[in-house]
């Protein structure tokens, strides 16, 4: 008998985010990202997908198109069976060729995807990159040896 923990983990990742790719907004697959040009791309927590993000911002994400990106996607990824170097490997091989400005919003688990692949696996794109991470957890998950004295 093999292990419980991957069909555990890809349950409830196939129950919030049963798609992993990019899409539109109008939830299109994008298959070829922008060559140039100004990309608006969303990325979505842990046990979330990005509706969760779009779904409030709705209208200034209307807004943000008619202001003159060519393209705004979301990244739809599993969060709890797959690592997020490996969600930021599948962003660098869709973002591979292009040399688009590409502006990010990363939240919570999203801001660790985005923080390796633009850090680590695309440090070309990284200089074009503007990112706002909100709630991501880039220097840990707690504090909780904050005050710990250790001999180590």
């Amino acid at each position: 008998m093999g292990s419980q923990v991957t069909p555990a983990l890809d349950a409830p990742d196939g129950n919030v985010t049963p798609r992993y790719a990019l899409f539109d907004l109008a939830g299109k697959r994008i298959d070829a990202v922008a060559a140039t040009g100004r990309i608006l791309l969303i990325v979505h927590g842990t046990i979330s997908n990005s509706d969760a993000i779009t779904g409030p911002f709705a209208p200034r994400l209307a807004q943000a198109q008619a202001a003159g990106y060519d393209q705004i996607m979301v990244f739809e990824h599993p969060t709890l069976a797959v690592s997020p170097f490996l969600n930021a490997l599948d962003l660098a091989r869709a973002f591979e060729g292009s040399k688009a400005q590409v502006d990010v919003v990363a939240h919570s688990r999203g801001g660790l995807v985005v923080r390796w692949w633009l850090e680590v696996l695309d440090r070309a794109a990284g200089q074009r990159a503007r990112v706002v991470f909100f709630g991501s957890p880039l220097m840990g998950t707690g504090n909780f040896f904050k005050n710990v004295q250790s001999n180590y």
